[in-house]
C-alpha cells in the first residue's frame, strides 16, 4: 500500500515509507495518514483526498492509490 501511495505522489525519491501510515476504519476501509515530506508533497499538489484499495490472496497482494 505504501508503495502505491508513494508512486501516486510522484515525488517518491524524497519520501520515506515511515512517513506513510495505513490504518483501517471500523468498516474495514483503508485510510492513509501522511507526515513529513510526504504530507508536504501532497499539499503542494493542491490535493484534497487519498483513496486506496487493497486486495490480497495467500500468495499475492495489490494496492491501488488515487489522489485527487
Amino acid at each position: 500500500c505504501k508503495e502505491a501511495v508513494m508512486k501516486a505522489l510522484e515525488d517518491c525519491k524524497k519520501i520515506s515509507f515511515t512517513e506513510i501510515e495505513i490504518c483501517h476504519k471500523l468498516s474495514g476501509k483503508p485510510t492513509v495518514f501522511l507526515c513529513g515530506e510526504a504530507k508536504r508533497v501532497f499539499e503542494m499538489g493542491n490535493n484534497k483526498s487519498i483513496e486506496i484499495s487493497i486486495s490480497q490472496t495467500k500468495t499475492y497482494a495489490c494496492a491501488v492509490c488515487q489522489i485527487f
